[in-house]
């Protein structure tokens, strides 16, 4: 009782302390509004989750069974007096019934109200139907009916109606069964039927276009059109306005036009061009229903005062002003009044399809309204815009992909044949509650903010690796299975160090039970150590696995994958601790996140090998314009007249490896030449252009070698031995081309070369036969120039010199007849020290790599065959044909040269 008293009378003390004295009264403490923002949860310690399990992320093929995507649409224009439609804009419109006869050579309505689609849709298909009377303004009703049961027979889904009755209060002249079936056809055909409003000057629309009044399935097909005019206002002259009753439906377009005869206006001639943008938006959507075709057009409408869009209707113009631009782009409103009565949320049924053309498939607008959205059908519905309708949004089957801004209005729903992908990769997706009931929650790219996850016991949440989910609220797993799509990282990261990413992070997570899984088919550079939880978190452990590891796990693992894989791991290590992404982080970055099944074949345009293997046809070049200058001495040395010379060649060869890339080549040479005899002596020079493209196989590129080439050689007689001498200089142009990860590259470097040739021989003459067998010893030193290739994850190099070194023999023959020679020789190389032409190289960030190309073979095997024809004392005129193999087998070289020597 004590404890009781005293703690009352401490209340009464604190009571009169918290208020003030004096004059007029007290102050208390202001009161605070209560937090709107959730009360914050303190975060546990983390715990490990299960081992992960494997989740197939391999989806059953799906098959397009529509086979729409370039579908044309067909209007039907049932109208009257089409007499002179083939000299208008609808001079391809197909007729489908007599035309009738205009006596007086005027316009036709029908004509007029053709051209009019056909002015603003040049891609559908027109068929017309003349429904008119000779000579008179008004249809044959009697002809109606047949109209367009006609008219179907061309699978027309979308009519022009530009007729009509004056308007009455209780739609008395729509009180017959063809009107009935109209509206039938609009449910059952999905067809959509473009009204005029009149033009009486009424305050309503005629009975015709206000029919769903009397029959709201027809809603979903039915369109009124009122006029506007050049001002892009209602046109108060003669237009009907929409009317109360026919709002929900009605929309404006341009009235005026000028027409062979002069111009005219009527809401006749708006409402075609309507029925023009009808066709273009099913064209654009060719999978959408009548009903959504319909909600497109007028929730895209302009209002009536401004260039904004629509945001509900009025008496005057409908929904507004049409815009057809962004009609193309899907719907602007999800509205209540553009549904069926008691409806509140649109149904979008789209099935599978396989479309080249993605937007095909993608509403961009920026989406309001009070209704929700309904997603049924097995395909992907993608909605780029900022979104902010306030109904609900279900996803029955297939999938909805938000690649922008996301939904904001209310919570979506996902049941279990639903899949809901956030998908941007500029910034994350914006949502409010997600309740999955079954179904799929995707997340890719940014990631995605929301506020609260409501799961179930066979919900999943699948996460990319370089994604995440963020909640300002609470995220209740409720036993959800939680999937790591480890196909993607946005970083390069240790080899050995752990790397930690989250996944997720909530104000509170709760009743995650550990179950965690790992999508098939990962990344292969992905190596996900373990993961972490608590009631704030969700985070995964994850190294890389190296390039050389990477490759060899694939398969991949011949000596030149191993050592492109080694640079690229130099490159990759270098990179490890760059915080701002520069593009070869960039490119880097995508050559880790490529799909495996491409993966050899990116690693294969890392290789550089083109800069040694293009060494190497460089190489080739200069010893067959160094073989072919020796075959010129042999031949002057014997000569007993100076004089000069001109040689052109061309050949083809190549370069194979079991291992390296190879290619083909194309050298085509000109050589001018001059040879002075003194006794024993011969002294010469020639000048030589010659240029060679190569391509190379897997995937190495192509280039172009220009080579301008300067020779000095001379020869000296002793008895029927010789020796004979070359020095040689030539300048090169050469350019690379490749795709290094798909990127095309450009690089040029300038070379220079420097040829002796040494050889001996001893001539035996036997009647006209000459044999002379020799030897010689080469040296080509080949100077490579500095390169820098023009892309992320080209190389740099600095100028590399090669020196080669060979011994040759082989044997000569000659048999001269007074008119003709014929010549021929076989000859062997050597090569002392062939080369891979490697060379150290770096990266663009500096750092190392080591490139080597085909090594060159050891022997060489040249047979030529040559005829010189003496066409006058002075002139001949020689062809030759060379064949070389490597190895006695491979890499075989054609040579065809066409020379002529003048004797002074």
């Amino acid at each position: 009782m004590k404890k009781v008293i005293k703690t009352l009378f401490l209340s009464i003390i604190f009571l009169f302390y918290g208020c003030g004295g004096g004059g007029g009264g007290s102050v208390g403490t202001a009161l605070k509004p209560p937090s709107l923002r959730p009360p914050q949860v303190a975060p546990t310690l983390f715990s490990k989750a299960h081992q992960p399990t494997q989740f197939s992320s391999v989806q059953t093929p799906q098959t397009d069974n529509y086979n729409d995507e370039n579908k044309i649409s067909h209007i039907g224009i049932t109208d009257g007096v089409f007499a002179t439609y083939d000299k208008t804009e609808a001079k391809n419109m197909t007729m489908t019934n007599q035309v009738i006869a205009n006596t007086t050579g005027a316009e036709g309505h029908g004509s007029k109200v053709a051209s009019v689609v056909a002015r603003y849709n040049n891609t559908s298909k027109l068929f017309g139907y003349d429904a008119g009377e000779a000579d008179k303004t008004t249809l044959n009703s009697s002809k109606l009916s047949s109209a367009y049961i006609t008219l179907e027979k061309q699978n027309t889904k979308i009519y022009n109606n530009s007729f009509g009755t004056n308007p009455t209060a209780d739609l008395n002249q729509i009180n017959h069964n063809f009107y009935d079936n109209l509206a039938k056809r609009v449910k059952e055909q999905d067809n959509i039927f473009v009204w005029s409003a009149g033009n009486e000057k009424k305050e309503m629309a005629n009975d015709q276009s206000s029919l769903p009044v009397k029959h709201n399935e027809a809603k979903k097909g039915w369109i009124a059109v009122t006029s506007l005019n050049q001002n892009n206002q209602f046109d108060n002259r003669y237009a009907n306005k929409i009317g109360e009753r026919a709002k929900n439906w009605g929309i404006a377009a341009l009235g005026e036009h000028t027409f062979q005869q002069g111009n005219g206006s009527g809401t006749s001639f708006a409402a075609p061009v309507v029925t023009a943008a009808v066709a273009k938006v099913w064209e654009q959507y060719p999978w959408m229903d009548n009903h959504l075709v319909v909600q497109t057009i007028l929730s895209t409408a302009d209002k009536e005062n401004s260039n904004q869009p629509t945001e509900e209707p009025n008496a005057t113009i409908g929904w507004g002003k049409l815009n057809v631009n962004r009609a193309l782009k899907g719907p602007a409103r999800f509205d209540k009044k553009l549904l069926l009565d008691g409806k509140d949320m649109v149904e979008v049924h789209l099935d599978y399809r396989n479309y080249t053309n993605q937007n095909k498939l993608t509403w961009s607008n920026d989406i309001k309204g009070d209704a929700g959205l309904h997603k049924k059908g097995t395909g992907t519905l993608i909605l780029s815009g900022n979104n902010s309708y306030t109904g609900e949004t279900k996803i029955e089957n297939g999938a909805l992909k938000l690649t922008n801004g996301g939904i904001t209005g209310n919570k979506i729903n996902i049941q279990t044949q639903g899949t809901l992908t956030a998908a941007s990769s500029s910034n994350m997706i914006n949502a409010k509650t997600i309740d999955n009931q079954g179904g799929i929650f995707e997340i890719t790219g940014k990631g995605a903010k929301i506020e609260n996850y409501q799961g179930s016991s066979q919900a999943k949440i699948i996460i990319d690796l370089a994604s995440k989910l963020e909640a300002s609220n609470k995220i209740d797993m409720k036993d959800s299975i939680l999937i790591t799509n480890a196909t993607q990282t946005n970083s390069i990261v240790s080899t050995y160090q752990n790397s930690y990413h989250t996944l997720i992070s909530a104000n509170e997570i709760a009743n995650f039970n550990g179950n965690y899984q790992i999508t098939s088919g990962s990344n292969a550079f992905i190596n996900i150590k373990e993961a972490l939880y608590n009631n704030k978190e969700f985070k995964v452990s994850y190294t890389r696995n190296s390039t050389p590891s990477v490759v060899k796990a694939l398969n991949y693992d011949d000596e030149r994958t191993l050592k492109t894989a080694d640079n690229f791991e130099n490159l990759l290590k270098s990179l490890e601790n760059d915080k701002e992404q520069s593009p070869i982080y960039e490119a880097s970055l995508s050559v880790l996140n490529a799909n495996v099944n491409s993966l050899n074949r990116i690693i294969d345009s890392l290789t550089g090998e083109i800069h040694a293997t293009n060494n190497h046809f460089l190489a080739k070049q200069n010893e067959l314009l160094a073989y072919k200058t020796a075959q010129r001495i042999n031949y002057l040395r014997r000569q007993d007249n100076s004089g000069i010379y001109a040689l052109a060649l061309h050949s083809k060869f190549d370069i194979s490896s079991d291992v390296y890339a190879g290619g083909n080549a194309k050298l085509n040479s000109v050589l001018i030449g001059h040879d002075h005899h003194i006794d024993d002596f011969m002294l010469g020079f020639n000048i030589l252009d010659a240029k060679t493209t190569a391509k190379f196989d897997k995937i190495a590129g192509e280039s172009e070698i220009k080579n301008h080439y300067f020779n000095l050689y001379g020869s000296y007689e002793f008895d029927d031995f010789y020796l004979a001498s070359a020095l040689g200089l030539g300048f090169v142009k050469n350019e690379t081309q490749r795709l290094i990860n798909n990127a095309p590259s450009h690089s040029q470097h300038d070379d220079k070369l420097y040829n002796f040739y040494l050889e001996a021989g001893k001539d035996f003459s036997h009647h006209s036969a000459i044999f002379t067998p020799f030897v010689a010893f080469a040296n080509e030193n080949i100077t490579r120039g500095a390169f820098n290739e023009d892309t992320a994850l080209g190389f740099v190099a600095e100028e590399k010199n090669y020196h080669l070194y060979k011994l040759l023999g082989g044997l000569r023959t000659s048999l001269v007849f007074e008119q003709i020679e014929f010549e021929g020789e076989l000859r062997h190389s050597f090569a002392l020290n062939p080369s891979d032409f490697d060379f150290d190289a770096a990266w663009k960030n500096g750092a190392k790599a080591y490139i080597k190309g085909a090594k060159q073979n050891k022997h060489l095997t040249y047979a030529n065959f040559s005829t010189i024809y003496h066409l006058s004392p002075r002139l001949k005129l020689d062809t030759q044909y060379d064949l070389s193999l490597e190895n006695l087998k491979q890499n075989k070289v054609h040579i065809f040269s066409l020379g002529l020597r003048y004797a002074y």
